[in-house]
């Protein structure tokens, strides 16, 4: 009797471990199409991008440097834009300048 507990426990811890195993496997898989289209995306848009003669740079700046930021053009920062706040390369004394991007 207590056999055939004891059996009925291991089969039975089996097969939902095997269950559960079964779902992640699927819930990867979902997963890993998703962020192959997105890869897709991503391409595409750097690719546009690129063909506008596009090259961004990004870097982390901010005040403590945990900012997501993309370098702007010296000569955007003249006048009519003393008022905006800028970073230098963390990894420079004084280099090219970062501004924070919008809504991050």
């Amino acid at each position: 009797m207590v056999l055939a507990v004891a059996v009925l426990l291991v089969g039975g811890g089996s097969f939902l471990s095997l269950a559960w195993q079964r779902h992640e496997s699927a819930s990867l898989r979902t997963e890993e199409t998703a962020l192959r289209a997105q890869i897709q995306t991503d391409r595409a848009n750097l690719a546009a991008l690129k063909a506008k003669g596009g090259n961004i740079h990004l870097s982390e700046c901010g005040p403590k440097e945990d900012r997501l930021c993309v370098q702007v053009a010296p000569d955007q920062l003249g006048p009519n834009m003393a008022h905006a706040v800028t970073w230098h390369d963390v990894h420079k004394a004084r280099g090219p300048q970062y501004v924070i991007v919008a809504g991050y």
